[in-house]
């Protein structure tokens, strides 16, 4: 599962969004000294994604039929570790999950049916299954 080029692509329209607040104001004659804190806020905030960005590692994420599992690409084959996954945002081509690992970090996921068209439907049904609880024994009459 490589990084998503949609979500790389809502990123960069998100980070180049407030420079055009920047450059409406520097065009409209206000203050220098708003406009340079505004400038500072929207270059750090933009070099936070992009360095976000950069660290999304790629892997391969498996259902087994009871749980979801992670395996980074660059990782050895007992790497593997048990995530749960919450589907957050289902846009038919592509769903946003969160993931949560054994290392404990929260990850937010964008998975494209163009990383696996012919088992996207299988990746979508595994996304919208419900546990199935366990049925209720009854306690036995003294």
């Amino acid at each position: 599962m490589p990084r998503s080029a949609r979500a790389g692509r809502a990123l960069a329209v998100l980070c180049l969004a407030p420079a055009a607040s920047c450059l409406l104001g520097w065009a409209s004659g206000l203050a220098a000294a708003p406009l340079v804190a505004v400038a500072a806020s929207w270059v750090l905030a933009a070099a936070a994604v992009v360095l976000q960005w950069r660290g999304v590692r790629a892997g391969q994420l498996r259902w087994d039929g009871q749980a979801w599992w992670w395996l980074p690409d660059d990782a050895a084959q007992a790497d593997e570790y048990a995530v749960s996954i919450v589907l957050h945002l289902d846009l038919q081509s592509a769903v946003l999950v969160r993931m949560v690992g054994a290392p404990g970090r929260v990850r937010w996921r964008w998975l494209e049916c163009a990383a696996a068209p012919a088992r996207w439907s299988d990746v979508r049904r595994a996304l919208h299954q419900r546990g199935v609880p366990a049925p209720s024994v009854p306690e036995p009459q003294p």
